[in-house]
């Protein structure tokens, strides 16, 4: 069912170190308690899907809905900063699934997170808002656009499992 441990699956641990943020806003801000509830889940999908054997696609396909929804939902609704964590799918889309912008998950990938920056979009009230939103979205795009390039020139190649 879960394929193998490979040295390059370590970057996408490294990540979740940006996780603390939405636990931490449950304790020290006014995210809801049960926000803990669905954060878990995202890290629990999160760690499957980097594992999870490509036969899988239907489950594969569930958890890549369940990580959109859970931060489009987040930022919506509960914090804006939180469309910065569109980088777990670029990353994912990229790397572990070797998916491109015409995909099944690159096309949910960008209708999720231009439908989530036109909601933030029509609610920021200041200018400010509106320029850091352009510079966050423009830094999401340009990652995923410069991860494909360096997919598409070889630069990554993937390790043998440890024994």
């Amino acid at each position: 069912m879960f394929r193998p441990f490979y040295a390059s699956d370590i970057p996408y641990y490294i990540g979740l170190v940006f996780l603390a943020f939405p636990y931490m806003g449950a304790f020290y801000y006014d995210y809801p308690k049960w926000t803990l509830i669905i954060t878990t889940l995202f890290i629990v999908a999160y760690l499957v899907l980097i594992h999870l054997r490509d036969k899988y696609q239907k489950t594969i396909n569930l958890l890549w809905l369940y990580l959109l929804f859970y931060v489009a939902y987040m930022t919506c609704l509960s914090d804006g900063n939180m469309i910065w964590f569109f980088f777990f799918h670029a990353n994912l889309l990229i790397w572990r699934f070797d998916n491109d912008i015409q995909s099944f998950r690159g096309l949910t990938f960008l209708l999720v997170f231009f439908g989530t920056f036109i909601y933030l979009w029509s609610h920021s009230q200041s200018l400010s808002s509106r320029v850091m939103l352009v510079a966050i979205a423009l830094f999401i795009v340009g990652l995923t656009y410069m991860n494909m390039w360096l997919q598409s020139e070889g630069c990554y190649i993937k390790t043998k499992p440890r024994d």
